[in-house]
């Protein structure tokens, strides 16, 4: 490829592919996730149980029910003060929304050299409503997570010498990313020329100039061990979690079995028809089934499509693009096990200012 305006069309048709893949096999893994796994691997889905939880209490609200009009007006002035904050704090960011401590110790100049290291390595405060309201919801264990893998990424200890194992001594500076910095396997971006900020650094660049394989950033070096550890991980959760495999195996054979079944055209259009949520008698949650005719024919026509628009378009052979979108599914899977622990896709990275 070679510019995005004379490779326009090539962007279309690759974004179209990969979008709409996305959203025709993701279908029927819905009640997989939500339904059978979700208890097993701790998956809140933050952001759709807020969704959830509001639309819950308008409906209650409308029920002209006491304790529904106490819940919308609680609502209703959350929203409001959310809103508020974040118009406000964009004409007073520094007050409102980013709060600086470290560069506050470098204009009193008390302990500069140190405050301006932090400064660099982002440690300041963000009051986003929308990261209070996630933290409030998803589980401990995905909290302490965040806030120990920003410590192991970014800490930054003032230099001290501490025994050697032969009796020498040795510098410590902090833990992954100063480590890369201080051994010039990662280097930073220089933000200020005024003397009180001399070393101010910017470490989480990601441009092309600072970011990349000849020359990365600490963000950019700490990205794919990153990566690879959380596919580590996910894969090993479920591979740990014999229910997971066996209702996704199933659910496989019977997705597969209805396909067959639809284009023979003998289905019985009573098991997969999809209905609104209910409640059966039992408390059980009712048919939330996806019907198989609404996304099978279509991922089948995708991916014939986008077998001959990337060998058109990107000399892709056939077997190339179908291993491709193999592996965009499997690493699908992931990113929703991310998405419903977290409510942070896999791309967002996490930072200091985060926390």
């Amino acid at each position: 490829m070679q510019t995005p305006v004379k490779d326009f069309l090539r962007i279309v048709t690759l974004t179209a592919i990969g979008g709409y893949f996305g959203l025709l096999s993701i279908a029927p893994l819905r009640g997989f996730f939500i339904r059978d796994v979700a208890r097993e691997l701790n998956l809140i889905f933050p952001s759709s149980t807020a969704t959830a939880i509001t639309i819950r209490s308008m409906h209650s609200a409308a029920s002209g029910a006491k304790t529904g009009r106490g819940r919308m007006k609680g609502i209703l002035l959350a929203f409001a003060a959310a809103m508020m904050l974040r118009i406000v704090s964009q004409y007073a960011v520094g007050v409102f929304w980013e709060w600086h401590p470290f560069a506050w110790l470098v204009h009193a100049n008390v302990f500069a050299t140190g405050a301006v290291m932090a400064e660099s390595w982002g440690w300041v405060l963000e009051w986003s409503p929308a990261m209070f309201g996630s933290g409030m919801i998803v589980d401990a264990n995905v909290a302490i997570s965040f806030f120990l893998g920003s410590i192991v990424a970014w800490y930054v200890i003032p230099k001290t010498y501490l025994p050697g194992r032969f009796g020498g001594l040795m510098t410590f500076r902090g833990v992954l990313g100063p480590y890369l910095v201080a051994n010039d396997l990662a280097s930073g971006e220089s933000i200020s020329r005024e003397p009180r900020w001399t070393g101010l650094m910017s470490y989480t660049s990601m441009s092309t100039k600072f970011a990349n394989p000849s020359h990365p950033s600490p963000r950019y070096w700490l990205l794919w061990p990153g990566v690879a550890t959380m596919l580590a991980v996910a894969f090993i959760e479920i591979a740990c979690q014999w229910r997971v495999l066996w209702v996704l195996a199933k659910n496989s054979v019977e997705a597969a079995r209805s396909a067959v079944s639809m284009m023979r055209g003998d289905t019985d259009r009573q098991s997969y028809d999809y209905t609104a949520l209910d409640e059966q008698d039992d408390g059980s949650e009712g048919n939330q089934q996806i019907a198989t005719k609404m996304w099978a024919p279509g991922l089948f026509v995708l991916v014939v499509l986008g077998c001959i628009a990337t060998k058109l378009q990107f000399d892709m052979g056939i077997l190339e693009t179908l291993l491709s979108l193999t592996l965009a599914f499997v690493l699908s899977l992931v990113a929703i096990q991310a998405t419903g622990a977290t409510g942070k896709h896999p791309r967002q990275q996490p930072t200091p200012s985060s926390i």
